[in-house]
């Protein structure tokens, strides 16, 4: 799916490393913590080549996603992890990694039967504006467009993933894209405020 490059198109400044001068961490936390940094750092450079449809190469993204969700899990109480730029950057990592998992698992067989038929609306999908938590819901006009084609220019994905794989399949798609952004709850399931 053309998702993940689009997502990794917005990926990282830079993390940057932590201090191992952290008040709150012991010295093992605060090396753990540098090792994060370092590998969050090659993960952005990895995952910016990835070339989405080669399945085998998305594959190989599972185990750092495993190894940087513990890293973050045992760092993020740390001085230097407990600032907005970090915890956007691995908040990110989490997406990207989400995103994988559910590519390469639950969705894996639509999403190769979509690629196999060149599905326009599938191929154009813009997971990042879906995505974006600037959407303004108090512009009227902003939130009906966002709405409406929050699933694809006018809801095509739905037609295209029941059409070649199935209303279950669909089901799956939507509420993965819906656990991964809170604003667009705010719709209603037509694509309406």
């Amino acid at each position: 799916m053309y998702i993940l490059i689009l997502i990794t198109l917005s990926i990282f400044g830079a993390l940057g490393a932590p201090s191992t001068e952290s008040k709150t961490c012991t010295t093992g936390e605060s090396y753990l913590g540098i090792t994060c940094a370092e590998q969050a750092l090659d993960f952005s450079t990895k995952i910016s080549r990835l070339d989405t449809a080669n399945t085998e190469e998305r594959n190989k993204f599972k185990q750092p996603c495993e190894d940087l969700d513990y890293c973050y899990r045992k760092t993020k109480h740390c001085e230097a992890f407990d600032n907005e730029n970090v915890k956007e950057k691995f908040a990110l990592i989490q997406l990207i990694c989400k995103t994988i998992n559910f590519v390469t698992g639950d969705f894996a067989g639509c999403e190769e039967e979509l690629r196999d038929e060149d599905s326009d609306c599938f191929k154009n999908f813009d997971m990042l504006s879906n995505n974006q938590e600037d959407i303004d819901f108090d512009d009227e006009d902003t939130a009906r467009d966002s709405c409406q084609n929050f699933f694809g220019k006018e809801g095509c994905l739905k037609r295209e993933v029941e059409e070649h794989c199935g209303s279950r399949d669909w089901e799956k798609l939507k509420n993965f894209l819906l656990s991964i952004n809170d604003k667009v709850k705010q719709c209603d399931q037509n694509g309406h405020l």
